[in-house]
């Protein structure tokens, strides 16, 4: 990858990787010597004004990017993706261990494949889990089929999911969050915007020499069959 700055908040790189996979069985009747090439290419661009990136109290961090590959590549999928991201933190009011802080995020993601071709698994998009919709299992949303009687997700081509949390200061190293999440997966970007899955939560953050844990209890407001009533989560970092 290439990388450059260009003044304090903003940076862009360029990137490419290369996978080649092989899949190879001497059977006597029903041989197998697959290749499949997997490179592709990319450019993202960052601007980040966050004066905390563990700990934003105020600012903004947006960030897009860009893949590609193709037979100009000499690779067996042929796809197309853009996802992008927008994170936005302001100081709602002054209280003794610090500010109050309204966090809100914003991602969005599409991707087509070319050439007659599906999108791979690789390339789709996934949502649900502890840094997404907080009331779901991780990557449970969206499009799901049915094998030997069981269901299961395959990713979608399209996707959004849009956080907002309430942050309250409880200690100089301890926050409270208060939460509501809202995405969702779907297999068309005709579909974009519909049936959103939602969910409430309450969580904690600790600083501490390791870095920021989180803890987060969330409930899904809109549970299909087979979904838990609550789920506990538990991690490193915030969820954005």
């Amino acid at each position: 990858q290439l990388s450059r700055s260009f003044g304090t908040a903003l940076s862009a790189r360029l990137y490419g990787r290369f996978k080649e996979t092989r899949y190879f069985e001497d059977d006597l009747f029903f041989p197998i010597d697959v290749t499949i090439r997997l490179p592709y290419v990319g450019a993202q661009l960052v601007r980040d004004t966050r004066e905390d990136p563990i700990l934003g109290t105020r600012g903004t961090f947006a960030s897009i990017d860009l893949q590609a590959s193709g037979s100009w590549l000499s690779s067996s999928f042929a796809f197309g993706r853009v996802y992008g991201q927008l994170n936005l933190y302001r100081p709602v009011l002054a209280l003794g261990s610090g500010p109050l802080v309204w966090a809100q995020s914003v991602r969005a993601g599409f991707a087509r494949a070319f050439e007659g071709q599906e999108l791979i698994p690789d390339v789709r998009f996934y949502a649900g889990g502890s840094t997404s919709v907080r009331g779901y299992p991780t990557e449970s949303l969206g499009p799901r089929e049915e094998l030997g009687g069981a269901l299961y997700v395959t990713g979608g081509s399209t996707l959004l999911v849009v956080n907002e949390e309430l942050r309250v200061p409880l200690h100089p190293r301890l926050l409270g969050v208060a939460f509501f999440d809202a995405g969702q997966v779907w297999a068309s970007s005709r579909d974009f915007g519909t049936s959103l899955a939602t969910s409430v939560g309450l969580g904690l953050r600790a600083v501490t020499p390791l870095g920021v844990l989180r803890l987060d209890g969330a409930v899904p407001l809109d549970r299909r069959e087979g979904d838990p009533r609550w789920r506990v989560t538990f991690g490193f970092g915030n969820a954005f």
